[in-house]
């Protein structure tokens, strides 16, 4: 009987480790923003149209879509994994990133091919050296890092097409939960 991810998380086979990335503005940012609604003011902007405005701005989807988090947070959870794999050789390490939105799960995916451009290289395993035939045989070549989800029709082109069809999400699926994939990383939206 297979075990589940939660009787392999308290046997401790499966981690949970937050990677949080934080949100700073600059001083030079905020005066901008300032000075953009007192100009917004003097042009005859209400109060309220102002208030509606900032808190629009200060929405949580644009905070956690912040191009420079994003980067951070991919710059990050690289130097996290490599280390772990780097301590743990012998253990296969698979890690999974929960986004908020489609597009800022795909926002994250293209900075860590902009980091870790070999991340995106289709191999069947990280070392095919180190498997049997028969085992390579049954591997489809993948990433070693992945965006799971279903596609949308008013997605922009290039994440639709990159999302693919069913057949694509099963076949992800089953290479993520094979421990000799190269498939390592995958990146899902909250739901």
């Amino acid at each position: 009987m297979p075990l589940s991810y939660i009787s392999l998380f308290f046997k401790g086979l499966i981690k949970y480790i937050p990677r949080i990335a934080k949100v700073t503005l600059e001083a030079e940012k905020v005066q901008q923003i300032d000075a953009y609604y007192q100009q917004c003011a003097e042009e005859g902007a209400t109060e309220a149209d102002i208030a509606t405005s900032k808190k629009a701005m200060s929405a949580m989807e644009v905070i956690l879509g912040d191009d420079e988090r994003l980067e951070r947070l991919a710059a990050d959870i690289i130097e996290h994994y490599t280390e772990a794999c780097d301590n743990r050789a012998d253990v296969v390490q698979k890690a999974m990133i929960v986004c908020s939105k489609r597009h800022i799960a795909y926002r994250l995916l293209n900075k860590f091919e902009q980091l870790r451009p070999d991340w995106f290289i289709e191999r069947k395993s990280p070392d095919d050296s180190r498997l049997p035939k028969e085992v390579l045989q049954r591997l489809s070549p993948m990433p070693t890092i992945a965006m799971v989800a279903t596609r949308n029709a008013n997605d922009p082109a290039d994440m639709y097409h990159y999302l693919g069809d069913k057949k694509r999400i099963k076949e992800l699926d089953e290479a993520f939960k094979a421990p000799e994939s190269n498939f390592r990383v995958v990146i899902v939206v909250d739901m």
